[in-house]
């Protein structure tokens, strides 16, 4: 029975997609939290009587 492996460069390709994939979903994760903070701030704001809808 023979065991196939992947070349050098097919192991890079795969290494570059997975932390290309990891570093999207951190900017994605990082990105809500933002959203989030804005939204609390506009409550805040509207509950406050600075801002209007």
């Amino acid at each position: 029975m023979s065991r196939q492996t992947l070349a050098w460069h097919e192991t890079m390709g795969l290494h570059e997609l997975v932390a290309s994939q990891s570093i999207g979903l951190m900017k994605l994760k990082m990105g809500l939290r933002n959203i989030d903070d804005m939204r609390k701030n506009r409550n805040k704001q509207q509950k406050e009587g600075n801002i209007n809808i």
